[in-house]
């Protein structure tokens, strides 16, 4: 049976407390472990790591609109001074995890080049599901290619709602993957599901 692990927001500003205990609460185990955040302001100074198999998820994501910079339910916010590249962070090999029902909203304005949820390498069968990732500084959404080639299989979109700093790079930063690399098997809930190999293929699954 899978874990279930319940936690609050701590209110530190720093982002110090809630990201170790949220990256504590899935050290205990490598698979197969939910760790659900309760609705309010959540503080990060780092990225959140769920390891392979495990599930992040929250309570009412903002999901459209004014919604998704006004949000209620669980809120994430990275801090100005935070270190990192991603406000999630999908480790190479990691298989089978659930993103949902929360929102990633970087209000409080971090250095450039920090993706919502970046996915490394080997990453496979990655559910995200009602979340909305709201002004980050780099993609909403990314993977990047090994050294080796090896890159991202089957990404699974449900009621995504991905609002950037420059609303007109919309086609190349929302959902990224670096030059050579693809993301096959794209779902987006009800939409047709299909191959995504460019910037291009992404405007059109997208829009």
């Amino acid at each position: 049976m899978p874990g279930i692990v319940t936690l609050s927001p701590s209110g530190d500003t720093s982002g110090a407390t809630d990201t170790a205990t949220i990256n504590a609460a899935f050290s205990f185990t490598d698979t197969d472990i939910s760790v659900q955040l309760g609705p309010g302001d959540w503080y990060t100074n780092a990225p959140l790591s769920p390891g392979p198999g495990n599930e992040l998820a929250g309570v009412k994501g903002g999901m459209n609109g004014f919604s998704s910079t006004n949000p209620a339910g669980t809120v994430i916010h990275p801090v100005a001074a935070f270190s990192g590249g991603a406000v999630i962070d999908m480790a190479d090999g990691s298989k089978g995890n659930r993103i949902r029902d929360l929102a990633i909203l970087n209000d409080l304005r971090t250095g450039a080049g920090v993706d919502g949820i970046t996915c490394h390498r080997n990453v496979n069968s990655l559910w995200v599901q009602r979340i909305s990732i709201c002004l980050v500084t780099g993609h909403g959404i990314a993977y990047y290619q090994g050294s080796d080639g090896t890159d991202g299989d089957a990404l699974w979109m449900e009621r995504v709602m991905i609002l950037l700093l420059h609303p007109q790079q919309l086609g190349e930063h929302v959902l990224h993957r670096l030059p050579g690399g693809s993301v096959r098997w794209l779902g987006l809930g009800d939409r047709p599901q299909g191959h995504l190999r460019g910037r291009h293929q992404a405007d059109r699954l997208l829009d």
